[in-house]
């Protein structure tokens, strides 16, 4: 049997030869898929990240066209901004306030916000901030800025807090125009005033004129008559009596005149309104119309003031009596109450002396005239106070005008409420005296109840 020989180990050599080529293997498919789904994963990538870029450029240009818009907002306001800090000083400004003073903004920042206040509104400005910073809402602090050496501007700021409580953001409103019409139109009230000051004048003037004609012509005609008579031996007893009441009649009216321009000698004690009324109501009971009743709204502690008594007496019947006259004759009621008031709670609207304006911190007693009668029409309600003015056939024009003279005396007011044929409202207000107001006050007044009607049909 013939054995093949062994075959041995290749020659050195051989066998590193075939290593390599059985290492460089041809690509499959499924490689070549791999490395273009890697391929085309890396451009989708890549289109993603150019859209990615291409959106945060726009979304760049974007912010900078709102950047800008923001700018020219804040720059080209109607109105100035600034931002301070706790020690009062400009960090930032807009171009509006930095116009305000003729300067631009880097000339405005840094500086002090005061510095640019006059003087006065400096020192008020700085003693303001701390509580400025504290609660800028809802605040709004009139000052002056120096435009320069010669003009100042009037401004109005407001405020709001930045975020972080450290600087606060205030709105400076020029209101220099809206000052310089307020002046315009105080300067327009005042001549108003002035001229219905002349026409009041004018109309007393004429009426005083034409009522003394009248006495006067009384008064010569009797004396006339008296003179003729003597020669005769006749007594002229009648005339020369008819010639004193004229002339009393004059004087008296007279009297009225002075009272109503505040000149009547005022004699000022503690008066209680109540017992004014107490010891008048026989009087006004003589005048009083039997079908018209009267009624009391009084507490068991009334308010006092200082005043004259007599004049309060006057003041009272002149009120009543005007009320009964707005009946007509016909039925109806007037009613009184006494009351305690604020100044702020005393009525703008006619209200009179047109002068008027009283104490802020004082309180008043208010006496209320309630009457169901005529009333009276909106164009006739400015001209009541005027001297020999009237509508009602018995009245002789000088009741209201006393009425307001008497309170010119008293450094109190009247105010009106009325509607054509629903009766009208008298509100007289006098300062009450600093013991009654603590004292009403402290019991609450007016609580209590009302007294009882005084008198009825």
């Amino acid at each position: 049997m013939n054995d093949k020989p062994s075959q041995g180990p290749p020659p050195p050599g051989q066998g590193d030869e075939q290593r390599p080529a059985e290492r460089h293997k041809e690509p499959t498919a499924a490689d070549l898929h791999g490395d273009q789904a890697l391929l085309h994963e890396l451009q989708v990538h890549r289109i993603e990240l150019q859209q990615q870029n291409e959106e945060l450029r726009h979304a760049q240009v974007l912010l900078e066209e709102s950047r800008s818009r923001y700018s020219d907002l804040y720059h080209h306001a109607p109105v100035g901004y600034v931002v301070l800090d706790r020690s009062g000083i400009i960090v930032e400004s807009n171009a509006t306030f930095a116009a305000m003073l003729d300067l631009e903004c880097p000339a405005v920042n840094g500086r002090v916000f005061a510095d640019l206040m006059v003087d006065e509104d400096g020192v008020i400005f700085r003693s303001r901030l701390r509580s400025f910073f504290k609660q800028p809402l809802a605040k709004h602090i009139p000052l002056r800025l120096r435009r320069n050496t010669r003009h100042t501007i009037h401004i109005e700021l407001s405020g709001s807090p930045l975020p972080g409580g450290e600087q606060l953001l205030v709105t400076i409103t020029d209101i220099t125009a809206r000052r310089r019409l307020e002046a315009k139109e105080r300067l327009l009230s005042e001549k108003v005033k002035q001229l219905d000051k002349e026409a009041s004048l004018s109309r007393l003037a004429g009426a005083v004129a034409h009522s003394f004609n009248n006495m006067l012509a009384v008064i010569l005609g009797n004396l006339e008559l008296a003179l003729e008579m003597l020669p005769l031996g006749e007594i002229p007893l009648k005339e020369l009596r008819d010639a004193q009441q004229a002339g009393q009649r004059a004087a008296e009216t007279a009297a009225l005149i002075r009272t109503y321009l505040g000149q009547a000698r005022v004699h000022k004690t503690p008066v209680d309104l109540a017992a004014v009324w107490d010891s008048i109501l026989p009087a006004i009971l003589k005048i009083k119309p039997a079908e018209v009743s009267i009624a009391c709204n009084f507490s068991a502690s009334t308010p006092q003031v200082a005043a004259d008594g007599g004049q309060l007496r006057q003041l009272i019947g002149i009120l009543a009596a005007n009320a009964f006259e707005a009946l007509h004759g016909r039925p109806g009621r007037v009613l009184l109450s006494l009351s305690l008031a604020s100044h702020r709670e005393i009525a703008r609207d006619n209200r009179f002396p047109l002068d008027w304006q009283g104490e802020v911190q004082q309180t008043y007693a208010c006496l209320t005239v309630d009457d169901d009668g005529c009333g009276i029409l909106p164009e006739e309600l400015p001209l009541i106070f005027d001297p020999f003015y009237t509508t009602k056939f018995p009245g002789r024009g000088m009741g209201l005008a006393v009425v307001l003279g008497i309170l010119r005396g008293h450094d109190g007011c009247i105010t009106v409420e009325s509607r054509s044929g629903s009766g009208s409202r008298f509100c007289v207000y006098l300062p009450a005296t600093a013991s009654a107001a603590e004292k009403e006050a402290a019991k609450g007044w007016p609580q209590g109840k009302p007294s009882a009607p005084e008198d009825s049909p």
